[in-house]
């Protein structure tokens, strides 16, 4: 049978006060199934999976949410009716806390549930606990356990690709003891619930599974296990073989689009902007979020500052090292050195007009942006959760704002034309759309200069362009912008990674 330990097992604060609220409103619940993995669900490690009897399944989707649980729907292939996925985070937990809410049981082979067994008032009734958490008796869990083993047995797929070996801890989640009158035991509680299944066909799964019988005599038990069951079933021969093409279309698409996780929040997608100046950690916690995010939800990141060339500006962008290198003075970092700026208004009227190539650049590069934002915008209308490295800014000069603007007094016709492309540009600019949630990163100019130094890239910048690209970062501003943060990086990586973790996750 199943060992359970009557120790309390050590858990993350938000999972022991789910526990408890559970308790305190009465809920018939129970965690029915791999309890022995149960301490690993409370932080994180893996899912936990909670059986709710029906009449209490609106009341419980209702206290996971209260308790910042969010809930989230598989986007692409088979769905299971009756299975819902809410995700926490939890500064305790090593990952997201992963709640499976079921009102029935179904199971099956791989990620194609095939059956519904009528097997949760078993489950629900006489209930013991592992530390906080209710888990069902241990005959119960033991039935059902060998039940599912033999379904996935009863695929031929599934004996294909794994023969009669037992999965993680299989072996743990049905220990069994050696008598027979502990399966004898798990029969009747299941021969209390339903008669599907003959007291010989059971005993003759069990002792295939503790004797680890040839993989043909399990593919046969478990065809006949799948032939009492044939009331249960989900699916019709078509609809198996649906469900089946569901799933293989689902992956494919995933690895058209990056093997992206598929996962999505039912808040919706969003699009998450991280703005600073250099050596303020602004790659770093992209990066951070990125693979924090992108465990369990679709997500995708994208560098705004340098977006990809698209079909109208990819001639000027093969142009483009060759115009570094034979008129140097037009490159953004020497026109910010001349004082191309708005708040520099005294500075700007005694410098020259800049040069029809960094104008035409400029557009260009406005118009590259526009178009990956506008993608960007898209992948979060479909539930992905996109997070920018840089995102423009609405006033020019500021960080990867409009770097043109209109000049008084230009009657020529060059001037005319300049000012033209500067009001294209600023038009661009206005009509991107906002982020959802903008992370404008804080740090002093001395720690800036000193992260600076500590570089090891070749190109780094000397400490007047960092002030000279740190000023703008903190006028940064988007009309429409949803939510702004500041985060102070000053505070060590672990903390400020913790501060951006609970930002976000407060407004997906």
């Amino acid at each position: 049978m199943l060992k359970i330990e009557n120790t309390a097992a050590k858990s993350p604060r938000l999972a022991f006060q789910l526990f408890d609220i559970l308790d305190q409103h009465e809920i018939d619940y129970c965690h029915w199934k791999s309890n022995e993995l149960l301490a690993e669900g409370l932080i994180g490690k893996t899912d936990l999976d909670l059986l709710v009897e029906r009449g209490s399944f609106q009341s419980m989707v209702a206290l996971l949410l209260n308790c910042g649980f969010k809930q989230a729907t598989v986007r692409w292939g088979p769905g299971t009716p009756g299975l819902l996925h809410f995700y926490a985070f939890d500064n305790d937990a090593e990952d997201f806390i992963h709640v499976h809410l079921h009102s029935h049981l179904p199971t099956g082979a791989g990620a194609v549930e095939t059956h519904l067994l009528p097997c949760e008032a078993m489950l629900l009734k006489g209930c013991s606990r592992i530390g906080q958490v209710r888990v069902p008796s241990r005959e119960a869990e033991a039935a059902v356990g060998l039940l599912r083993k033999f379904i996935k047995n009863g695929s031929l797929l599934h004996m294909l690709l794994r023969g009669r070996r037992h999965g993680r801890n299989e072996r743990d989640e049905l220990l069994f003891s050696p008598e027979e009158e502990a399966a004898a035991a798990a029969y009747q509680a299941l021969d209390d619930c339903f008669r599907a299944i003959g007291r010989d066909l059971f005993m003759d799964c069990y002792r295939a599974f503790v004797e680890d019988a040839p993989a043909g005599r399990q593919w046969w038990l478990g065809l006949r296990v799948r032939r009492c069951l044939a009331g249960y079933r989900r699916q019709t021969a078509g609809g198996w073989l649906g469900a089946y093409a569901g799933l293989v279309a689902a992956k494919l698409r995933r690895v058209a689009r990056g093997n992206i996780k598929n996962k999505v929040l039912d808040s919706g997608g969003a699009m998450i902007a991280f703005i600073g100046g250099d050596a303020t950690g602004k790659s770093t916690l992209v990066s951070e979020t990125s693979q924090w995010l992108g465990s369990t939800f679709a997500v995708r990141t994208l560098h705004v500052g340098k977006p990809p060339c698209t079909c109208l500006t990819w001639p000027l962008f093969l142009l483009l090292p060759a115009a570094r290198r034979l008129v140097p003075g037009q490159r953004h970092a020497a026109q910010q050195a001349l004082g191309v700026r708005p708040h520099n208004a005294k500075r700007q009227e005694s410098t020259p007009t800049p040069s029809w190539l960094y104008a035409i650049r400029a557009v260009a590069l406005a118009w590259d942006r526009s178009c990956l934002l506008r993608k960007a915008q898209r992948a979060a209308a479909a539930g992905e959760i996109v997070i920018c490295d840089r995102y423009p800014s609405d006033l020019s000069g500021a960080t990867d704002g409009p770097r043109l603007q209109v000049r008084a007094g230009q009657h020529s016709w060059r001037g005319r034309l300049f000012n033209w492309l500067a009001r294209c540009e600023q038009r661009i600019y206005e009509q991107n759309p906002s982020p959802d949630l903008a992370l404008r990163l804080q740090v002093s100019i001395e720690t800036a200069k000193r992260r600076n130094r500590e570089r090891t890239k070749s190109d780094r910048h000397s400490d007047e362009d960092l002030e000279c690209r740190h000023q703008p970062c903190r006028a940064w501003r988007k009309t429409g912008t949803k939510v702004v943060h500041d985060i102070d990086t000053e505070q060590s990586l672990a903390d400020t990674t913790l501060s951006v973790k609970q930002a976000i996750w407060e407004s997906l």
